[in-house]
């Protein structure tokens, strides 16, 4: 592994209050194609992938990354490309705000951690007759209405 991506890892692992979607470690550790760009301090890291969704981390209060933030929105909001930006807190949120002012269309996600403790306590029922558990694989994705083939 890169040692700049294992420099960003741990980036996102000190920040115990924030939450990072699973597309960010994954281009971390290279089992997708995307970029990483780390301000020289080694204090915040902006993450993304080629289909145009990104995360933003670390020191919110450092805003080394933000003309490179800004030039990257800019130029795929000029080709007409997807950009989604992702926050892992209360704190990047109100960073991007000002940063961005009205550019941006702010939706709300939520995110879960999984518990094995409590997981291994759950008394396994039977489903409902019309539920039905699948692994998911390439093929539901790509017969997925809401994953297009860029994403």
């Amino acid at each position: 592994m890169n040692n700049q991506f294992e420099k960003a890892i741990n980036l996102l692992k000190n920040k115990d209050n924030e939450t990072y979607p699973t597309f960010a470690y994954s281009v971390l550790n290279n089992y997708i194609p995307g970029q990483v760009y780390m301000d020289e301090l080694k204090k915040s890291v902006l993450i993304g992938t080629d289909s145009g969704i990104f995360i933003v981390g670390g020191d919110e209060m450092n805003n080394a990354l933000d003309s490179i933030l800004l030039e990257i929105f800019r130029s795929r909001k000029n080709e007409k490309k997807r950009f989604t930006l992702f926050s892992p807190s209360k704190e990047w949120d109100q960073v991007i705000n000002k940063l961005f002012e009205n550019e941006l269309r702010q939706m709300h996600r939520y995110s879960f951690h999984f518990n094995k403790d409590t997981y291994s306590t759950i008394k396994k029922g039977k489903l409902p007759n019309d539920f039905i558990v699948k692994r998911i694989d390439e093929k539901i994705i790509t017969e997925s209405l809401e994953f297009n083939e860029s994403y």
